[in-house]
């Protein structure tokens, strides 16, 4: 479950810093 959760957490930093980097 280690990986699922460092997975999901990669995801949303990318996500976080795509929307920043829009602004």
């Amino acid at each position: 479950m280690a990986e699922l959760g460092l997975l999901l957490l990669c995801t949303w930093f990318l996500s976080l810093l795509g929307m920043q980097a829009r602004t």
